[in-house]
C-alpha cells in the first residue's frame, strides 16, 4: 500500500510541474504559418521564438532578448540577421540580433497562452502612424496560441 501511494504522489507532482510547463511549439489558429517555439527551462529560462510573416507575405522570426523564467513572461524582441539570411546587420558574416523591434508578453489562458504584441518598431507600415493605424496594420494586438506539440 506505500508503494501505491508513493507512485500516485509521484504522478500527481509530475501532472503538477507538466501543466506548467509551456514549453514546445504554439500555433495561431487564425493565422496560418504564425507561431512560437518555447525552448525547455535549462535552468536559466525558457526561450522565446515567433515565427510570423512581414506584410509583404516573407517570412521571418523574432528573438526575445531574454528569457522567460516564469510566466505570465514580457520580453523584447528582436529580428536576428545576417548575410545568409539578406540582412542588413551583417558585420564581417556573422549573424546578429540588431535592435529591440517590438516586445511580447506571454500569459496562460484556459484554452493555451495568449501573446500580446506591440511590433511598431519592427514593421515599416506601423512607424508614424496614430493609435487606430497602428491597430488596423497588425502593429498591436493580441494572438491566443494553441498549443501544437511538447
Amino acid at each position: 500500500m506505500k508503494t501505491l501511494s508513493t507512485l500516485l504522489i509521484g504522478i500527481a507532482l509530475s501532472m503538477s510541474v507538466w501543466a506548467n510547463d509551456y514549453s514546445g511549439s504554439w500555433y495561431d489558429p487564425e493565422n496560418t504559418g504564425h507561431g512560437f517555439n518555447i525552448t525547455a527551462d535549462s535552468g536559466f529560462g525558457h526561450g522565446i521564438f515567433w515565427y510570423l510573416y512581414r506584410p509583404d507575405g516573407s517570412s521571418a522570426f523574432l528573438v526575445a532578448l531574454e528569457n522567460c523564467e516564469e510566466f505570465p513572461c514580457a520580453v523584447s524582441l528582436a529580428e536576428p540577421s545576417g548575410p545568409w539570411m539578406g540582412g542588413k546587420y551583417s558585420q564581417k558574416g556573422n549573424t546578429v540580433l540588431g535592435d529591440p523591434v517590438g516586445m511580447v508578453e506571454l500569459i496562460p489562458s484556459e484554452n493555451g497562452l495568449n501573446a500580446k504584441f506591440e511590433l511598431v518598431g519592427w514593421q515599416e507600415n506601423c512607424q508614424g502612424k496614430s493609435s487606430g493605424g497602428i491597430i488596423f496594420n497588425g502593429c498591436i494586438g493580441t494572438i491566443k496560441l494553441q498549443r501544437l506539440a511538447f
